[in-house]
C-alpha cells in the first residue's frame, strides 16, 4: 500500500489505538477534577492549612502547563508512542507515591512527578490519533476521545467524595494505579511502533526559555487572585514570564531546529483554531471556577447537590462531542465551531442573569446548554488544529493544543477572580464562608454584591466567547478532506 493510500485508509487497528489513548484521556482529567474534593481531608490529615494544601493542585497544573510543548517536540523527534508509554508509567508511579505520602512536601513532590507523566499523555495523545485515522474519520475519533475526557471530568467530584469519605484521601491516587498498569500493558501491545523521525537536535535552550515563560505566566495567574495582581511578587512573575516569552520567540525565529516551529502559526486555520481553543477554555473555566461558589456559598446547596447540578455540563458534552466530530468529517469544522461558540455565548448570557430564586433544574439546564455548545465546538476545532499540522509536527501541534488549554484555564480563573472581586467588593475569605444548606442565609447586601460580581464575570466570559466565534468564522476552510 502506498503512503498516500495508507494515509487515506488509516491504520487498520485505529479503533483499538483510540482505546489505548483513551486511558490517558480518562486519567488526566479525572485526576484534575477529583483532587479538589479531597483537599479539606488532606489538610486535616497532614496538619497543613488549606492555603498550603492548595499547592497539591496548583503544582500539578503548573508543571503540566510548562512542559507540554517539550513533550510534544520530543514526540516528533523520538516517537509519540515512546513518550506516551513513559508518560503512562510515570503518571501511575506518581499516583502510587502520592497515595503513600505522609507529609505535604512529599505529596507535592510526587504530584510533580505525576504531572510530568500527565503532560506527556496530554501532549502526544492527539498526535497518535491523528496519525492513526484518515482525515475522513479524524473528527469522529477526536469526538469520541472528547467523550472520554468529559467522562473523566464528570466522574471526578462524585468519585472523589465517595473514595475520600469511605476509604480516605490516598485512594483518590491509588485508584489510578491499576488503571495505569492496564493502560501501559494495553498501549504497549496496541500502539504502532514509532515512525522513523527526522534526525534533528532537541532545542534545549528553547525548551528552557519556554518553561521559564509559561512558569512565570501561569504562576502569576495562579497567585494573582489571592495575593493581588498588583503585588510585587505577582508583577515580578509576570515580568519573568513576559521576558522569557520574548527571548523564546527570538530563539525560535533564529534557530535552525526550533522546539516550536513558529511557521505553524502562518497556517491560518492552525493559528485561528488554536486561539479559539484558548478563548473557549477561558470561558469554560470562568463557569467552572465561580459556579460552585454561587451554588454553595450564595444558594447554600450541599456539596452533593452542587455536584449533581455541575454534572449537567460534562454529561451534555459527552452526548454532543461525538456527534459533532462525526458531522465535521462530512461538512468541515468551521460551521460547527462557530455554532458551538454561539450556543456557549447564549448559555453564558443566561447564566449571567442568575439570581436567588432560580431553581436547581434551571441552573442545570443552562449548564447543559453550555456543555452542548462546548461539545459542538471542541471536537471539530481540535480536528482543525491537528489536521492543519504536517505529519512531522503533530507532536508539537498536540503540545500547542494542550498549552492553549492550560493557558485558558489559568486565564479564566485569574480574570474571573479579579473581575469578581472588583465588581463585588468581596474578598476570597468571604467566598468560602460556611457553605451548606444548614448555614444561615447570606445577608441581602452580600447577595447583591455577589450577584454583581457573578453578572460581570459571566458577561466578560460571553464577550471573550464572541471573540472566539469571530476567530472561528474568519479562519477559512480546511483543506479538502479525503472521503472513505
Amino acid at each position: 500500500m502506498t503512503a498516500a493510500r495508507s494515509a487515506q485508509a488509516g491504520d487498520p487497528r485505529r479503533w483499538w489505538i483510540l482505546t489505548a489513548v483513551a486511558f490517558g484521556s480518562l486519567m488526566t482529567p479525572l485526576d484534575g477534577s477529583i483532587i479538589n474534593v479531597a483537599l479539606p481531608a488532606m489538610s486535616a490529615s497532614l496538619r497543613a492549612d488549606l492555603t498550603s494544601v492548595e499547592w497539591v493542585a496548583t503544582a500539578y497544573l503548573l508543571v503540566v502547563g510548562t512542559t507540554v510543548l517539550t513533550w510534544g517536540r520530543l514526540g516528533d523527534l523520538i516517537g509519540l508512542r515512546r513518550i506516551y508509554l513513559v508518560g503512562m508509567a510515570l503518571f501511575s508511579a506518581g499516583s502510587l507515591l502520592c497515595g503513600l505520602s505522609h507529609a505535604l512536601g512529599l505529596l507535592v513532590a510526587w504530584r510533580i512527578l505525576q504531572a510530568i507523566g500527565g503532560g506527556m499523555l496530554l501532549s502526544v495523545g492527539p498526535g497518535i490519533i491523528t496519525e492513526a485515522f484518515p482525515a475522513s474519520e479524524l473528527g469522529q475519533a477526536l469526538g469520541l476521545n472528547g467523550v472520554v475526557v468529559a467522562l473523566g471530568l464528570a466522574l471526578g467530584p462524585p468519585l472523589g467524595g465517595l473514595l475520600t469519605g469511605s476509604l480516605g484521601w490516598p485512594w483518590i491516587f491509588f485508584v489510578n494505579v491499576p488503571v495505569g498498569i492496564i493502560g501501559v500493558i494495553w498501549s504497549s501491545r496496541i500502539l504502532p511502533a514509532s515512525r522513523t523521525r527526522v534526525a534533528e537536535p532537541f532545542d534545549i535552550p528553547g525548551a528552557a526559555l519556554a518553561a521559564v515563560a509559561f512558569l512565570g505566566i501561569l504562576s502569576a495567574l495562579s497567585l494573582g487572585p489571592t495575593n493581588g495582581f498588583g503585588t510585587p511578587p505577582v508583577v515580578a512573575l509576570f515580568a519573568l514570564g513576559a521576558g522569557g516569552l520574548f527571548a523564546f520567540i527570538l530563539r525560535e525565529l533564529r534557530y535552525r531546529f526550533p522546539m516550536l516551529d513558529l511557521n505553524l502559526f502562518r497556517h491560518r486555520v492552525f493559528a485561528a483554531a488554536s486561539t479559539a481553543t484558548l478563548l473557549n477554555f477561558l470561558a469554560q473555566f470562568a463557569v467552572t471556577f465561580l459556579m460552585p461558589f454561587y451554588l454553595e456559598t450564595l444558594r447554600r446547596m450541599s456539596p452533593e447537590q452542587t455536584g449533581l447540578v455541575l454534572t449537567a455540563f460534562p454529561l451534555m458534552m459527552m452526548l454532543t462531542a461525538p456527534l459533532a466530530g462525526r458531522l465535521s468529517d462530512r461538512i468541515g469544522s468551521r460551521l460547527l465551531a462557530v455554532s458551538g461558540m454561539a450556543v456557549q455565548i447564549a448559555a453564558l448570557l443566561l447564566i449571567a442573569r442568575l439570581g436567588m430564586g432560580d431553581s436547581p433544574l434551571r441552573i442545570a439546564g443552562e449548564l447543559a446548554l453550555f456543555g452542548a455548545g462546548n461539545g459542538l465546538f471542541s471536537a471539530p476545532n481540535n480536528s482543525a488544529v491537528m489536521g492543519a499540522a504536517p505529519g512531522r509536527r503533530r507532536g508539537i501541534a498536540g503540545g500547542v493544543l494542550a498549552m492553549m488549554r492550560y493557558l485558558g484555564m489559568a486565564l479564566g480563573i485569574g480574570l474571573t477572580a479579579a473581575l469578581f472581586a472588583h465588581a463585588s467588593g468581596l474578598g476570597g475569605n468571604q467566598l468560602g464562608a460556611s457553605p451548606g444548606a444548614a448555614a444561615a442565609a447570606p445577608s441581602p447586601s452580600f447577595q447583591g454584591a455577589f450577584l454583581r460580581g457573578l453578572h460581570a464575570s459571566y458577561t466578560l466570559a460571553a464577550a471573550l466567547a464572541v471573540i472566539g466565534l469571530v476567530t472561528s468564522a474568519v479562519r477559512g476552510r480546511e483543506q479538502a478532506r479525503a472521503r472513505p
